[in-house]
């Protein structure tokens, strides 16, 4: 895996957005991550791990990645550029973190952990690959080929720690070897191989403690068995005497013969004493069997005997009760015969009933004819509107009127047409009245309308006054705004104009202080350019003054002059003993010349360039007051704003000014349409007047007399209901009298051909028909009971009883049944009593039957149990280092550490072995260190002595790159282990720090061995020596707002 671009933004220290760019440090191939003591340069690596696989080595929470540097808003994010399996990715993450938010009751929302991996296209394009946490992170464990524990262990090589491993005792040794491969798996494992067998243990104690308890529960049993055994004393005191056969066997009784004992369940195990108890309750049970059967023979028998004679003395008293019911039949057969006449009389006068109830009812109608005729005749006297009515509205029709109203003649037809076209005159008149009512609202509601339109009228007269009004001092108001608007464009552009001279005034004070800086700028550049000039012409000539005497220093004697070309030399030029001008003064001082006259230039530029802004500003009008300028455009922008209100308030005074004559209009045709409408409603109420004034004058005619025309209906109504009530009356006492002649005539007729002498005779031989009823029910009881009472006697069931009583027996003494039941009593307390026994017993060997179960289930899971105890038992102790079978007394954990230490170590050896021009090689040791378990250690094996020894013995330079080589080892274990996975970019930790001069130089030239097959090697330290060998450098700043990143070459920022 080759790294490209790595981005961090809010994340560990790092507050902002910082970038390293990989490419030039993997084309440099070896680099410095460099910075003070907490600056971050672990959080790189850090943020590394967290892009690949979402955590960070150490264990640090999740919920912890967020910079606390960084502003409330920013979002922490890692981007990864890298190229794995011959692939490129952008692996894009974002941790778990709380976001300001003003909707939240907490004031933060959770934003969750993000993921993208996306894979460049063969258009160069990024195509996303996963978006899933879970998708991304078993696609990077594909295409890396490393989980993040073989990842942290490759990527940064743990020199510092293999150091401290070297450096350390051989008790400390162990916990550094854990850091180092992550063992703590296998110590769970040691750890749970104890809890499983402290768990067998404990339950091979239950097993066992299950076999004891169901041993006391069989014990307990036994002592059930023995209390209900038939065989025991007690049982033996309850047996009846009736059943000699079932005596308790003693043989049985004893309890030793079992084999039980206390406390547990002897050498046959709890399924061999279960049985044994479980023997004796069948055998207990069995006796019980017997002993029950031969108390029901006995109960059974006693019962039969009993019954038999409750049955004989049942019949003696049946006999006796039937005897008693002859003696009463026999005093009430008179009565019954009585009873049976009346009903026969009863029987031949129901034919008649239905005569006889006709003319009953008849004579009853007759009667309420009568009087109802005569209630109708007394209120017709007592009413004295009658007396007056006829004659106002029945003209002509008076005396029949008031002979049928006396009751002298039925109303004739012609009189009650006369009242019912009476009434209906009336109530046609009546009818007008709703017409009356009607004209009178008609009058009401026109003289409101009237009056309505006339306030209307005056309200429209006050509105054209205020329109009036409202014109003339728009009109006016315009007038004067007029002049003040017209003038609003001229002073709105004086404004503008008064605004771009007061920016420009502005612009000139800085413009003018820019100048003045420039000019002092050029004016000191200019001196300092006169004055190196001077200095370097001073120089040249210098130099041409002292050709002459150069040349002479240089001249030998016999070699000829570089310049004539003679042998001979006669009068050389002399220097004149001052100092020499060199070249190399001369050069330098022509380019501070030059140098010079550049800045100079620059300067003389600038101050052109300031001096041209002037220019321009001055001539844009710009004043060398500012203060000035802008007053002059404070009043200049007053006056175009009120002239501009104005304008707005001259165009809202004509707006309104057409509104005010829109609506003078529309007043004006609505004065002339209310006058109209007024002037035809006064001769609509004038007209609805007189026509009511005209109805209501001949509605009072038409009541004269009356109280008011409601009074005349009334009365002619009540003269229509009187008629017709008289006339009715009068037909229904005809027809009365017509139906009671009828009734009696047929009574007469049905008495003639009947047994009755009249109707009195007839009506008292009728029965109510509860009576007759009740009458028939005596006599068919009477009946049933004689005829009941003969054939009870006649029963076969009472013929002995009969012939006893006839041979001079009597009733059987019913105290013997009393002697019989308190034996049965007696025999069903014993049954009862062995039932519960016999039921405990049953219960009991159904209990020992399910405890023999268990125990052969608890013996079989005892045995089991122990068996797997002792196993793992002898794991643990094996694994723990203190079995006795553990000769090396290693414990699992210390035994993987020293197969993975000793496979590092022949890695590493390869390495060293390189490193050092084959003196030096690295093998592993797992001797006992002194009296305590194997040592997990190391020796250097030196070709030179041909011996081995200690690596305490190695000096700093020897011990760094014996280290250096074991961190190598550990990388090409795991990634061998991965697969032979190829990691193009390895990060070395801390260690320079104590190397001298020679040796820091031996190691930096084997680091820079390692840089083979194009991997990059990046050492992570702040030793200072370093920073000045190796020019390409991530630098980790710290600073109290978050440290920052920057990847630099030969001191420069790339």
């Amino acid at each position: 895996m080759r790294l490209h671009r790595l981005e961090i933004t809010a994340f560990g220290p790092f507050a902002g957005h910082e970038v390293i760019d990989f490419e030039p440090l993997n084309e440099a191939g070896l680099f410095l991550l460099n910075g003070v003591t907490g600056a971050g340069k672990t959080s790189v690596l850090d943020a590394l791990c967290f892009a690949l696989y979402g955590t960070v080595p150490g264990g640090r929470a999740a919920r912890a990645l967020r910079s606390h540097h960084a502003e409330p808003t920013a979002a922490p994010e890692v981007q990864l550029e890298f190229t794995a399996a011959g692939r490129r990715f952008l692996l894009t993450r974002s941790p778990y973190w709380e976001a300001p938010s003003t909707r939240a009751a907490s004031g933060t929302a959770v934003r969750q952990p993000k993921a993208l991996l996306q894979e460049r296209g063969t258009d160069g394009g990024w195509e996303a690959k996963a978006t899933r946490l879970d998708d991304v992170g078993e696609l990077v464990k594909e295409v890396v080929g490393l989980s993040k524990e073989q990842f942290t262990q490759v990527i940064l090589l743990p020199q510092g720690e293999f150091a401290e491993f070297l450096r350390a005792s051989s008790a400390d040794r162990e916990a550094v070897l854990k850091r180092l491969f992550g063992t703590a798996s296998y110590e769970r494992v040691q750890e749970e191989l104890v809890a499983r067998s402290r768990t067998a243990r404990a339950a091979a104690e239950s097993a066992a403690a299950e076999s004891a308890r169901i041993v006391r529960d069989a014990e307990r049993e036994l002592g059930t068995v023995r209390s209900l055994d038939p065989g025991g004393e007690a049982a033996a005191a309850e047996a009846p005497e009736e059943s000699p056969g079932d005596e308790p066997d003693a043989g049985a009784a004893g309890a030793g013969a079992l084999g039980v004992r206390e406390g547990g369940a002897g050498e046959g195990g709890a399924a061999a004493a279960v049985a044994a108890v479980l023997a004796r309750a069948r055998d207990a049970e069995e006796r019980g069997r017997a002993l029950h059967a031969a108390l029901d023979a006995r109960l059974h028998e006693v019962e039969r005997r009993a019954a038999d004679f409750q049955e004989q003395l049942r019949l003696w008293r049946r006999l006796a009760e039937l005897r008693r019911e002859e003696t009463e039949l026999a005093a009430g057969r008179s009565e019954a015969e009585e009873r049976r006449k009346a009903l026969d009389r009863h029987r031949a006068a129901v034919p008649l009933r239905v005569v006889l109830d006709a003319r009953r009812r008849a004579q009853d109608g007759l009667d309420r004819a009568r009087e109802l005729r005569a209630r109708a005749l007394a209120d017709v006297a007592a009413d004295g509107l009658l007396r007056t009515a006829p004659a106002a509205l029945l003209p002509g029709h008076e005396d029949a009127a008031a002979a049928a109203l006396a009751g002298e003649d039925r109303p004739a037809p012609g009189l009650r047409a006369a009242a019912d076209q009476a009434l209906a005159g009336v109530r046609a008149v009546r009818r007008r009245e709703a017409e009356l009512a009607g004209l009178a609202d008609a009058v009401e509601r026109l003289t409101e309308e009237e009056a309505a339109m006339v306030r209307q009228a005056a309200e429209l007269d006050a509105r054209a006054a205020r329109q009036d009004a409202e014109r003339t001092a728009l009109e006016r108001t315009g007038a004067e705004l007029g002049p003040r608007a017209a003038a609003a464009p001229d002073l709105r552009r004086r404004a503008d104009e008064a605004a771009r001279v007061l920016e420009a005034s502005r612009e000139l004070a800085a413009a003018g202080a820019r100048h003045d800086h420039e000019l002092a700028r050029y004016e000191e550049a200019e001196r300092e350019r006169r004055s190196v000039a001077q200095h370097a012409e001073q120089l040249q000539q210098r130099r041409f003054e002292e050709a002459a005497g150069l040349l002479a220093a240089e001249l030998e004697d016999g070699v000829p002059c570089p310049v004539c070309g003679s042998a001979e030399h006669p009068a050389p030029a002399d220097t004149g003993g001052a100092g020499t001008v060199t070249e190399d003064a001369l050069r330098a001082a022509l380019a501070r010349r030059d140098t010079t006259a550049e800045a100079a230039e620059t300067a003389r530029r600038a101050l052109g360039t300031a001096r041209d802004a002037v220019t321009r500003l001055r001539a844009a009008g710009a004043a060398d007051d500012p203060a000035a300028a802008q007053d002059a455009a404070r009043a200049a922008a007053a006056e175009a704003e009120g002239a501009e209100s104005a304008a707005r308030q001259l165009g809202q005074a004509q707006a309104g000014l057409e509104r005010l004559r829109a609506e003078r209009d529309r007043t004006a045709r609505a004065l002339h349409d209310a006058d109209v409408a007024r002037s035809t409603a006064t001769a609509t109420l004038e007209q609805t007047r007189t026509q009511h004034d005209a109805l209501a004058a001949e509605l009072a005619e038409h009541a004269r007399g009356f109280a008011g025309l409601p009074g005349k209906e009334a009365a002619a109504a009540h003269l229509v209901a009187t008629l017709a009530r008289l006339g009715e009356a009068h037909d229904a006492l005809a027809r009365a009298e017509e139906t009671d002649r009828d009734a009696a005539a047929q009574l007469r007729t049905a008495l003639q051909d009947s047994s009755f002498a009249d109707e009195a005779d007839l009506a008292g031989a009728l029965l109510e028909p509860g009576t007759a009823q009740e009458q028939q029910r005596h006599v068919e009881e009477f009946e049933g009971r004689a005829l009941r009472v003969a054939a009870q006697l006649a029963a076969a069931e009472l013929t002995g009883v009969l012939e006893q009583e006839a041979a001079g027996a009597t009733a059987p003494d019913p105290g013997a049944l009393d002697r019989a039941r308190t034996e049965l009593s007696d025999l069903h307390a014993q049954r009862d009593a062995s039932t519960g026994r016999l039921a405990g017993l049953t219960a009991a060997r159904e209990r020992l039957a399910r405890l023999a179960e268990e125990a052969g289930t608890a013996d079989a899971a005892t045995a089991r149990a122990s068996a797997a105890a002792a196993t793992l038992r002898e794991l643990a102790e094996t694994a723990n280092g203190t079995s006795s079978d553990n000769a090396l007394r290693m414990t699992l954990n210390s035994f993987v550490l020293a197969a993975q230490l000793e496979e590092v170590a022949a890695a590493a050896a390869v390495r060293l072995e390189r490193m050092t021009g084959g003196r030096y090689r690295i093998v592993h040791s797992d001797a006992k260190d002194g009296g305590r378990k194997s040592g997990l250690g190391l020796q250097v094996e030196d070709a030179w002595t041909n011996a081995r020894r200690g690596t305490e013995s190695l000096s700093g330079g020897e011990t760094f790159m014996a280290s250096l080589a074991l961190a190598l080892g550990l990388a090409d274990v795991v990634q061998a282990q991965a697969g032979g996975v190829e990691i193009d970019t390895l990060f070395v930790d801390e260690g320079f720090g104590s190397l001298d001069e020679e040796t820091l130089e031996e190691v930096l030239d084997t680091i820079d061995g390692l840089r083979e097959r194009g991997r990059v090697i990046g050492l992570v330290s702040h030793v200072q020596e370093m920073k000045a060998r190796i020019p390409h450098q991530i630098l980790v700043r710290r600073s109290p707002r978050g440290s920052t990143l920057a990847v630099t070459s030969a001191g420069s920022a790339v």
